[in-house]
């Protein structure tokens, strides 16, 4: 639905309400994503010169400061094709990353930014969905660190989480997933 424009947006809130759930729930320890060092090395794999890589790695560093501070989860690999709905509209997750811990905010990019048919304030209202979701599971002893308390710093963590995933799928959509590189 969302690769042909027919997902609605009572579908994304409902998908955003289950990954806040999903994240909160999945807690424990795992290595967190080294995302400046994927992006240098699939630049690299890529053909762009390593003068080139270097320049764009060091420009994505006030990015990569922007997500400092910002909830860790399991990346749960969010994007279009792994979410769906079956014959009675209950939301299917069809392949997640056993991966590493990435910034919450990187599930929303997968999610919301690799087809151009949203508006800014509908993905942003989807965040804030996914966000208090996350934020009303979390159960026991939560921390402020724990909690996602201001929207205004998580959305500029989301729109540099843009940047940063989609230097990171560069490599992987340049040639097969043109409508997907386009929109990235």
């Amino acid at each position: 639905k969302i690769k042909n424009n027919t997902a609605s947006l009572d579908e994304f809130y409902r998908i955003a309400e289950i990954l806040g759930l999903i994240h909160a729930k999945f807690v424990g320890s795992m290595p967190e994503r080294n995302s400046l060092e994927i992006i240098r090395k699939r630049l690299q794999n890529a053909g762009v010169s390593d003068s080139e890589v270097s320049q764009i790695v060091d420009c994505l560093e006030p990015a990569q400061l922007s997500l400092d501070g910002i909830v860790r989860v399991y990346n749960r690999d969010a994007h279009g094709r792994n979410w769906g709905f079956d014959e009675f509209g209950n939301v299917l997750i069809l392949d997640n990353e056993p991966g590493r811990k990435v910034p919450i905010v990187f599930d929303d990019a997968n999610l919301l930014d690799q087809y151009d048919f949203l508006g800014y304030e509908d993905r942003l209202e989807i965040c804030r969905r996914h966000w208090n979701s996350f934020n009303e599971n979390r159960e026991g002893e939560v921390y402020s660190e724990d909690r996602i308390e201001d929207k205004d710093r998580y959305e500029l963590a989301y729109l540099n989480a843009i940047i940063v995933r989609a230097l990171e799928i560069y490599s992987q959509v340049r040639e097969t997933r043109q409508d997907i590189k386009n929109a990235s």
